[in-house]
């Protein structure tokens, strides 16, 4: 601190909590196209990927403070809408559909979003910059320093920013508004200015992490692309947001990973409290698709977004309780798997050995299962039969 202060640096200090009287935050995934990339090998300057190929997903995403409407990147151009075209590194970039176009759909004008936060300057996260030319841009100092200049740069289009851009500066880390909850952190290394967002919706805190990672074969292998302008500063993010999510209990989400994304709710809902304290306190293992699933259940059931409290992780059963409950589930044929759509009624009515069989066995095997899964109960008792088991 002494030795920043001395070099003339400024530090803006971030809240540890927000504050209870802060307005409450809502979080919206916008799809800003998929991107089809026929070989790797690019993202890794260790040859870790080469040869293999993956479609990934462009997001952005929408946040609500109170009044106040902030964009985080902006996604494919519009020239990549419909059929696409090909992209940087050699695959098919498609956008179906356009920024304000869904932001319509959640019946909010695209004027009324006064700031635009971008990740990095690079063509498929700026690409719609252009339909909101009454915000406020958001980039890194160093990337604006890049988009000004004049030398060439990866996947950089410097018509996405015309001279009237209304750039705002960023020096370091930036607290949105001022009160903690949405946080631009420094994460360089991708490009020069590149940030990562901290938004603390009240269900806990999720790290959108922009193109820190691409996929999450990076991450296990703390990969670095050969197209980041630092390693060095690359691997120093890394270990930045790893932390920051282990001291938060942050959620971190891979902007172009589609297993990520799929644990945020579909478009047109919104991130809000039941979904990640679900995710991270009754099944860490359930995949996108199932809450999904449960979230449109309870929507359904309640006409609510979300709870006002989150479940309380239900406490451990003994082993012979799980094995009785599972065991009768699979005798029906099918292995039993976490996302199932299925109605209570249609619980099988013959068992093995260990859970006994008959109309008896049947009964006390959804009792077991009710106990293993407490979100199944939930919606049951908002009369909403068909759910998860």
């Amino acid at each position: 601190m002494l030795l920043a202060a001395a070099l003339g640096l400024a530090i803006a200090p971030a809240r540890a909590v927000v504050p209870k009287d802060a307005p409450p935050l809502k979080m919206w995934r916008l799809g800003c196209g998929t991107v089809t990339i026929p070989d790797l090998d690019f993202l890794s300057d260790s040859f870790a990927f080469s040869g293999q190929s993956k479609t990934v997903t462009v997001s952005c995403y929408l946040i609500r403070h109170g009044d106040d409407y902030v964009l985080w990147d902006t996604g494919l151009p519009l020239s990549r809408l419909g059929a696409g075209q090909k992209s940087v590194g050699g695959g098919l970039a498609r956008l179906e559909r356009t920024l304000p176009d869904q932001i319509r759909q959640l019946g909010i004008a695209p004027d009324s979003v006064k700031i635009v936060a971008l990740s990095h300057y690079h063509a498929d996260h700026a690409g719609q910059l252009a339909s909101f030319p009454n915000a406020r841009v958001l980039l890194g100092a160093p990337d604006i320093a890049v988009v000004r200049g004049d030398r060439s740069a990866f996947n950089l289009d410097r018509l996405q920013f015309p001279a009237t851009t209304k750039f705002d500066s960023v020096e370091g880390d930036r607290d949105l508004f001022g009160d903690g909850s949405v946080l631009m952190l420094a994460t360089p290394g991708h490009t020069p200015g590149h940030h990562s967002l901290l938004v603390r919706l009240r269900s806990g805190p999720v790290l959108l992490s922009g193109d820190l990672w691409h996929f999450a074969g990076q991450r296990p292998i703390r990969g670095v692309p050969r197209i980041n302008t630092s390693r060095a500063e690359t691997l120093a993010s890394i270990d930045r947001i790893e932390q920051v999510a282990a001291n938060l209990h942050a959620k971190i989400v891979l902007g172009h990973e589609p297993d990520d994304i799929a644990l945020l709710p579909a478009f047109p809902a919104a991130a809000d409290w039941s979904w990640f304290v679900l995710l991270r306190k009754q099944e860490p293992r359930a995949s996108g698709a199932a809450l999904a699933a449960l979230g449109s259940c309870f929507r359904r059931s309640t006409g609510r977004e979300g709870m006002r409290r989150p479940l309380r992780h239900p406490r451990p059963l003994p082993r012979r309780t799980v094995q009785q409950a599972v065991g009768a589930r699979r005798s029906h044929g099918r292995r039993w798997t976490i996302g199932e759509r299925e109605n209570d009624e249609a619980l099988p009515q013959s068992h093995d050995r260990q859970a006994g069989s008959g109309p008896r066995a049947a009964a006390h095997a959804r009792r077991l299962l009710r106990r293993l899964w407490p979100r199944t109960w939930l919606c049951r008792r908002a009369a909403h039969l068909r759910c998860l088991l």
